[in-house]
């Protein structure tokens, strides 16, 4: 029995992918197709992304990112600025490659707590689960800033946060774990 599955949400650097995975019973998985979708754009002028998940809260659709920033000259990477960590984007899904950016800005919407921040330690958010209309669950990864372990010394953590979002305003963080 063979699973198809189409992921469309990766966008590496400027460039949205797709992909067709198969899963059978003999061989976990395997890349059967890739299909280059065309170049992310967004009312924000060269925001070049990595780390894309995508999240729904309510009707409305969007993506996390785990780092943005702005580039105007991409082959002078020194010259880029806005640099966001976190930040989300919306979407209405029905062209993978078109974002809407809250404001004119890249801005960070989850930030570790406070004593991980003051250690250099930093979250990567994934995908958010819709709870109500208005919120969310988001959930992370928690990196140590020196190296894929945590403060335990085990393997890099997950946790969870609460996304509130209204469809206006741009989202809000609250991290929980």
């Amino acid at each position: 029995m063979t699973f198809r599955h189409a992921l469309i949400s990766l966008l590496v650097a400027h460039t949205a992918l797709a992909f067709v995975v198969e899963r059978d019973n003999k061989n976990p998985i395997q890349v059967k197709e890739a299909k280059l979708l065309g170049n992310q754009s967004s009312n924000i002028a060269n925001v070049y992304r990595d780390m894309g998940y995508n999240w729904q809260i309510g009707n409305q659709n969007g993506r996390t990112y785990s780092d943005g920033q702005v580039c105007n000259d991409p082959a002078n990477v020194k010259n880029c600025q806005g640099f966001a960590a976190n930040s989300m984007a919306k979407s209405d899904m029905s062209d993978p490659t078109k974002l809407v950016d809250f404001g004119t800005s890249l801005k960070t919407i989850c930030s570790p707590n406070a004593a991980d921040a003051a250690a250099g330690n930093r979250l990567h958010p994934t995908s958010v689960i819709s709870l109500s209309d208005t919120t969310g669950v988001l959930f992370y990864q928690n990196i140590d800033k020196n190296n894929t372990v945590n403060i335990d010394g085990n393997t890099v953590s997950s946790g969870v946060a609460i996304v509130t979002y209204d469809g206006t305003n741009p989202p809000s963080c609250d991290v929980k774990v």
